[in-house]
């Protein structure tokens, strides 16, 4: 009986390693896997998302958004042609009196050579906070006119060793289909992020 047994499971013991050689021969191998991780970079992430099915609802929403694609132009590699498609992803966020203000051939010129001073400076955006919806001030204007006003805070390391803290206060304003729009950002004093 104990050599039945013993039979049984040495056969159980050998479907199953069979079984597993046939499942690991039949899955696809990846042999580069430096295609795989850009498939799963953030670059691409930014670059694929469809800004018209899933636009930020909340002016938190959009500037958060924005410095994600920002830490991409300061932190991430890409490809002159990713960094392009970046910018105009970037640049859907923005309000249509900023993007007349900045043309994207002068837009891109800029942005390349601030990239290039924080590169040759070895400076990356390491993260960022945002205010969140509490903390978000509105005003509406006379016309009708809705703007939202926010805070972020960024913090930038040089040579991997320093770290800065850089502070930046967003004005938005609605747009027609409802889409809150960046109309303009500048420096700002050091202030309490709330991110609830």
């Amino acid at each position: 009986m104990k050599k039945y047994k013993s039979l049984i499971v040495i056969a159980i013991l050998a479907v199953l390693a069979v079984g597993y050689y046939i499942y690991l021969s039949k899955r696809p191998v990846n042999t580069d896997p430096v295609d795989s991780q850009k498939e799963k970079s953030l670059v691409a992430e930014y670059i694929a998302r469809d800004l018209n099915a899933t636009y930020p609802e909340t002016p938190s929403g959009v500037v958060k958004l924005y410095s994600e694609i920002m830490k991409c132009y300061y932190s991430e590699k890409y490809t002159d042609e990713q960094l392009e498609q970046l910018v105009s992803q970037a640049r859907l966020l923005w309000d249509n009196e900023l993007l007349e203000k900045n043309p994207m051939d002068e837009y891109m010129i800029n942005l390349k050579a601030d990239i290039k001073s924080y590169k040759d400076k070895s400076r990356v955006i390491k993260d960022f906070k945002v205010d969140g919806s509490a903390a978000v001030e509105y005003q509406t204007d006379k016309d009708g006119a809705q703007y939202a006003s926010l805070h972020a805070e960024y913090w930038v390391r040089e040579n991997n060793t320093t770290t800065t803290k850089s502070y930046e206060k967003y004005m938005l304003r609605k747009d027609e289909n409802g889409n809150w729009k960046i109309l303009y950002w500048q420096l700002s004093e050091a202030t309490d992020i709330k991110d609830e």
